[in-house]
């Protein structure tokens, strides 16, 4: 977010422990750290941009003993313990945690409170569009779009509200309806035939996370991840943005494709054993092929191609050729299992 005077004077951040630093071309200066206190938050990150001094001594602060930020015309004057500049942009964040967060923000007031502000928009004023599409057994999906926004004296286009109404139709018949707060979802187009002799649809009520319903008796299950540390004002920070599935029913396990950050693509792999309330911790198979073999060539892309023989076989697409490679599925569950207890 960009730089609140409010909430910036609301903190201490004297004493703080410096744990991030980056210069940019002389240009830009990312800055973040431990609060001291702070009984709101554990941390900061601050971003300025288009810095008409060199700041190459930020390098040296270890301890930020004071900081203070003024606003003069179009720029800001800066001064962090002995260090002035000027630049024109500040993004500010202030973070209640470290690291990645597995909470489930669906079934919370914050989710509750962010769904409530834009549900005004299910009205003919703001409907958009509306399209249907066929799935197996008799079944479909209908999207009606909802969308409030205008343009501003810019002429750049300004969302208040943005609203997907999904509702799961058997042989025309409306059977499950929910909402989404996002526009960037593809509907999945598929079921799920799962070993335990159920059928499940994936959907979505967000654009991070991935929902469940069992089309047999039409339990749900919704999953939001808290995500990656971000401001305390967000609902959400970044996590992995699912677009396509695969399920092994073999081995229980799921592989879903997607990405962090719209890029690279790439698979991550978890345990699907129980699909109504599964395990969120998921394996990045990024990270396992990202050098080639003994070269310093740099992985771009994942791909899923199959589940086969015990083995799940990828894509891998480097700087200027393609290797498909495979992982068997008895290291992937120990993978995952160390992930859940939180071992390397």
């Amino acid at each position: 977010m960009y730089y609140d005077e409010e909430k910036f004077k609301q903190c201490n951040f004297s004493g703080s422990v410096i744990t991030r630093l980056y210069v940019s071309s002389g240009y830009t200066l990312t800055i973040g750290g431990d609060f001291a206190d702070d009984k709101i938050c554990k941390q900061f990150c601050f971003q300025f941009q288009h810095i008409c001094e060199d700041v190459s001594s930020a390098e040296n602060i270890k301890i930020l003993e004071n900081i203070s930020i003024e606003k003069t015309g179009e720029s800001y004057e800066v001064t962090l313990n002995d260090l002035a500049f000027c630049c024109d942009t500040i993004h500010m964040s202030l973070e209640k945690y470290k690291g990645f967060s597995y909470r489930n923000m669906y079934d919370t007031d914050e989710y509750r409170k962010s769904i409530e502000e834009i549900m005004y928009a299910e009205d003919e004023k703001y409907f958009r569009e509306e399209k249907e599409y066929e799935l197996p057994d008799g079944y479909s999906v209908n999207y009606k779009s909802y969308v409030d926004d205008y343009e501003n004296e810019n002429g750049t286009l300004i969302t208040r509200a943005s609203l997907l109404k999904c509702s799961l139709k058997k042989s025309g018949n409306i059977i499950y309806e929910c909402y989404e707060n996002s526009h960037m979802s593809k509907p999945f187009s598929e079921f799920i035939y799962h070993s335990n002799g159920h059928r499940y649809y994936s959907f979505k009520v967000n654009l991070y996370g991935i929902s469940y319903i069992d089309v047999d008796t039409l339990e749900v299950y919704n999953y939001i991840p808290e995500g990656y540390e971000h401001d305390y004002s967000q609902l959400c920070g970044e996590s992995f943005i699912i677009t396509d599935i695969h399920y092994d029913k073999e081995s229980n396990l799921i592989a879903y494709g997607g990405c962090y950050w719209a890029g690279p693509y790439y698979v991550m792999v978890g345990d699907f054993s129980n699909p109504l309330d599964f395990n969120p911790h998921l394996i990045r198979l990024y990270n396992i092929f990202d050098i080639y073999e003994d070269e310093e060539i740099y992985l771009d892309d994942v791909d899923f191609i199959e589940w086969k023989n015990g083995r799940l076989y990828i894509k891998c697409y480097y700087e200027s050729f393609t290797k498909e490679k495979s992982i068997s599925i008895e290291e992937l569950k120990n993978m995952i299992n160390k992930l859940i207890k939180g071992e390397k």
